[in-house]
């Protein structure tokens, strides 16, 4: 998958509300160490994605807004990325999962809504988000749509540059961003006085 295809990912409207809140964690599901105001992790997942040798972090700008990505450069393997259009608030986090969504592939990408989890040491948060198919390599791109940058998990990734995300019981491994690329991500997303 093309960064350009990551950028330029666009929801209906009906789905961009829908994803907007955050989730709730499931019922019975054991909460972890979490700041206040944070919801707790869903569960613990079964299943680690690999990156591809040669993933870095990088930093980058567009018209579409500012990226952060864990990713081998100059191919289509992404793992990870955070977007969000420069001055707006708030952030969008996406991965990739390995979970098919149901259903015959037609004109449009099939979508499911799932949680997806952001974690930063031991603190976590769980998003509401939207899982879109990508028939061409048989799994999904799951998308939170709005992070905020005061969430006690953005504060703690800003802090240590440390974060993982998680959904469909499928959990990223990925190294420390630097603190100097996370800064300018959060610095571009600021909205502007």
């Amino acid at each position: 998958m093309t960064l350009t295809r990551l950028a330029a990912l666009a929801l209906p409207a009906a789905l961009l509300a829908a994803a907007c809140s955050p989730a709730r964690p499931a019922d019975g599901a054991a909460p972890a160490k979490a700041e206040p105001g944070a919801a707790a992790a869903v569960a613990t997942p079964a299943k680690t994605i690999t990156p591809a040798e040669g993933a870095v972090w990088s930093f980058w700008q567009t018209e579409e807004g500012s990226h952060l990505t864990f990713a081998v450069p100059e191919s289509d393997d992404t793992v990870n990325y955070f977007v969000c259009q420069t001055g707006t608030g708030s952030l969008q986090a996406s991965m990739w999962a390995d979970h098919p969504i149901p259903g015959d592939p037609g004109p449009e990408a099939r979508t499911e809504m799932t949680q997806l989890t952001v974690s930063s040491g031991s603190v976590s948060k769980a998003y509401e988000a939207v899982a879109e198919s990508e028939e061409m390599y048989g799994g999904s791109q799951v998308t939170a749509m709005q992070l905020g940058l005061d969430d006690p998990v953005i504060q703690a990734f800003a802090r240590t540059g440390a974060v993982q995300f998680s959904a469909f019981g499928e959990r990223t491994s990925m190294p420390a961003a630097p603190l100097a690329e996370v800064r300018k991500l959060l610095d571009a997303c600021r909205k502007a006085d």
